[in-house]
């Protein structure tokens, strides 16, 4: 491109030249940073898959179920307030921290069961592609570029219809 060219350049051909540049620069086997970012997104079968163990794991590794540690935390903490002994108002406390505390663990369980089944999916597609954490970086803020660019696209080209269906 020459400096004519270069200074005649309207911001929508710059935007367009800017995507088909991005699009033209790939990674692993020659995907687009948007390809790439598409392929670690979990697909709805493997979501599916993700909520079908989420759902079993209560199941299968807890003998008390969550609405019985819940229906502890509600009776004691009614019982914390009905009762005005000190002792029996301490022993409310303590099975409503614990039934609360209990609740949270795993609650915190599930969502890093969640969150690690999703870091492995990314992890394992960087690896399948020899994608460096440098590249990694520069995937995920070439994607969001792509994105926004895709979407001014879209704009530039539906006001040009609109336009174009005025005149």
């Amino acid at each position: 491109m020459t400096d004519d060219q270069v200074e005649k350049l309207t911001v929508e051909e710059a935007i367009r030249l800017k995507h088909d540049l991005n699009q033209q620069i790939t990674y692993g086997p020659g995907l687009d940073a948007r390809q790439v970012r598409d392929m670690e997104t979990l697909t709805p079968d493997q979501q599916a898959e993700l909520n079908r163990q989420i759902a079993a794991i209560p199941r299968s590794w807890w003998a008390i179920p969550n609405y019985i540690w819940a229906v502890a935390a509600v009776v004691s903490f009614a019982s914390l307030l009905y009762f005005r002994q000190w002792i029996s108002q301490a022993g409310a406390l303590l099975v409503l921290i614990y039934s609360v505390g209990h609740l949270s663990y795993r609650s915190g369980l599930l969502s890093g069961f969640a969150e690690g089944y999703g870091s492995g999916q990314v992890a394992g597609i960087r690896k399948a592609f020899g994608i460096t954490p440098q590249e990694s970086e520069d995937i995920r803020d070439r994607a969001i570029e792509m994105e926004i660019d895709e979407k001014t696209i879209r704009h530039l080209d539906a006001a040009r219809e609109h336009q174009n269906g005025r005149t």
